[in-house]
């Protein structure tokens, strides 16, 4: 059988010793120092709702009972963040290439005193449209005006 009892805990220069009651009267005993595996074990095998009739838990208990709360959420959005982060590397590098399509079509197509001609200019939008940007992103065609 399994008994739970709070006892009076004092702190000597041998270590902390707890006052335990007997029949026989109240005897010290040293507490030994638990190692921090264990402890992270005894952590970790704690139920995720509070005991019934335990009215008190530590402040990281606390905070570890709210976050398994919110477990599912946070993962969620985790992945949400990486996603979005994702398609900004992707947008960004897209914007690239069209920049640096834009230069290629000025300096293949672009002639001094013809630009503003139609062949030449159309040529240029054509060529950025249809060959540059279009192999490096489909999805994102340029609208003719």
């Amino acid at each position: 059988e399994v008994t739970t009892e709070e006892v009076k805990a004092i702190e000597t220069d041998e270590g902390v010793k707890l006052v335990v009651p007997t029949d026989d009267g109240y005897v010290s005993v040293v507490v030994p120092e638990i190692p921090e595996d264990i402890q992270q074990e005894i952590i970790e095998e704690q139920p995720v709702e509070p005991l019934e009739g335990n009215n008190f838990m530590t402040k990281d208990e606390f905070r570890n009972w709210i976050s398994q709360r919110y477990e599912d959420k946070l993962s969620e959005l985790e992945k949400e963040e990486q996603r979005l982060e994702d398609e900004e590397a992707a947008k960004a590098s897209h914007v690239k290439k069209l920049e640096d399509c834009i230069e290629q079509a000025a300096d293949k197509f672009g002639y001094y005193g013809v630009y503003e001609q139609p062949p030449h200019y159309q040529n240029a939008v054509d060529w950025v449209e249809n060959d540059c940007w279009a192999e490096s992103a489909p999805e994102h065609r340029m609208l003719r005006h």
